[in-house]
């Protein structure tokens, strides 16, 4: 009937106008988009002064969006923004799918921080703004972006602060990382985050910490025994070291050597030398036949001062 009346030409000015309007909205809650869309676009010719143009513009672009249009999608709410409304969800919602759904990573990261002063709260918003600018390689802004979500008290996930983390470490703040890292619920159940957390530590120059992580994720495994070997040795603790060394699996001739470091400092030269030989016999190298010369030629030397 809606049809018959607007199709008649015999209604004028607004009366006219409203119906046809009455008929385009049917359309759309029927979901006949593609008949709806004329009508629309009759209708933003000459929009009366008691009518919401912005309205109609709006429902156009919700019509292009549900026909997968997105170029007439972007036209339209270009001309939906001109008549100054202020920011809303559901506009910038559409116009957003429409930029991603055609790249257009710049003017999609400006929308989404659009719809982040508006919800400020909702992590969605948040994360496909740092998804954005890692798509465009841009780390900096990534990490900024998740660091202030984090400040005001978003409730990320375990995968964003996985996230935060590794973009922490990448833009050269490791200690930041490794705290981040120790939120996570099953840090001191997982090795390999443990593992990276120590790493983080050790970048950092945390040495206590870092060794105190490389402990929990060698008795989770055993492969970080040896990580943990060489830190100890380095910061002087050649004890705890030989200790460690011994939990080590394969590795024969390194920790060999180590042990042979260990022990020098140590002053265990019997041991150091003993240490130093079977490294050669396991894997003869440079490094080992220096060790067994120096030695022996230490030992020579002590045994003559003592006779």
């Amino acid at each position: 009937q809606l049809e018959i009346a607007v199709n008649s030409g015999l209604l004028k000015d607004e009366q006219a106008w409203q119906t046809r309007k009455m008929l385009a909205d049917m359309l759309l809650n029927e979901q006949q988009f593609s008949k709806a869309l004329p009508h629309y676009y009759d209708l933003s010719k000459a929009v009366p002064k008691t009518q919401k143009a912005h309205d109609i513009w709006l429902r156009i672009a919700q019509s292009h969006y549900q026909l997968s249009q997105w170029n007439k999608v972007l036209s339209t709410m270009a001309r939906y923004e001109k008549l100054g409304q202020p920011d809303e969800m559901a506009p910038l919602s559409i116009k957003l799918s429409a930029e991603l759904e055609l790249k257009k990573w710049g003017p999609a990261t400006g929308t989404i921080k659009r719809l982040i002063a508006i919800e400020p709260e909702r992590v969605e918003w948040w994360r496909q703004l740092v998804a954005l600018y890692l798509r465009v390689d841009d780390d900096k802004r990534a990490l900024d972006s998740l660091a202030l979500a984090k400040l005001q008290g978003v409730g990320l996930n375990q995968d964003d602060l996985r996230l935060l983390a590794q973009l922490y470490g990448k833009r050269g703040i490791p200690e930041r990382a490794a705290k981040v890292l120790g939120e996570l619920d099953d840090i001191n159940s997982d090795s390999k985050l443990k593992a990276q957390q120590a790493t983080f530590w050790q970048m950092a120059k945390e040495w206590d910490k870092s060794i105190a992580s490389w402990r929990v994720a060698a008795k989770l495994d055993r492969q970080y025994y040896w990580n943990l070997s060489q830190l100890l040795v380095q910061e002087g603790q050649y004890k705890d070291a030989l200790v460690v060394l011994d939990k080590v699996s394969g590795r024969k001739a390194d920790v060999a050597l180590v042990k042979t470091r260990a022990y020098y400092k140590l002053k265990r030269l019997e041991d150091a030398l003993a240490n130093a030989k079977r490294a050669n016999e396991i894997e003869p190298s440079t490094q080992a036949e220096s060790w067994v010369k120096y030695l022996s030629q230490l030992r020579k030397a002590k045994t003559s001062q003592n006779s």
